[in-house]
């Protein structure tokens, strides 16, 4: 089918009002937002993020973020190198797509380091594509 491969991840705990300055990655992105509200722009599109909400982000694309204060996040960049698969920069609601876990999993798998733990990595993330493909095959039915 297709392969990913995990670039980083890491998680964010904002106590206070933040700002993320316009910047790119040669990867994909997503940025899980666990609590918290605020304002992501992405190629010049705004939107606002609220607890359980994330955003997908393109190769290559400009994006920032303003953030409220107590804003919790978690965030992976990946490359899938099978390019039948390609996704939109945007926001969504996790009701539709239940990402969580496997980026919580990504983190703690990343911290223990267990053997064969970067396969592990690139299963996980792409478990996360899949669900995100199943996710946006439902909404467009």
């Amino acid at each position: 089918m297709f392969d990913c491969e995990l670039k980083f991840v890491v998680s964010q705990d904002y106590k206070d009002p933040y700002i993320v300055k316009t910047h790119k990655h040669p990867c994909y992105e997503i940025v899980f937002y666990i609590s918290g509200t605020g304002k992501t722009t992405i190629n010049n599109v705004t939107y606002d993020f609220k607890e359980n909400t994330f955003s997908i982000i393109e190769p290559n694309s400009n994006h920032n973020e303003i953030g409220n204060e107590n804003v919790k996040l978690i965030y992976i960049g990946f490359d899938i190198l099978n390019d039948s698969i390609k996704f939109k920069s945007k926001l969504y609601d996790n009701a539709n797509f239940n990402i969580l876990n496997e980026l919580l999993l990504i983190q703690d798998e990343m911290k223990s380091q267990k053997q064969y733990y970067g396969r592990m990595l690139n299963l996980l993330t792409e478990q996360i594509v899949v669900k995100i493909k199943r996710g946006l095959n439902e909404i467009a039915k």
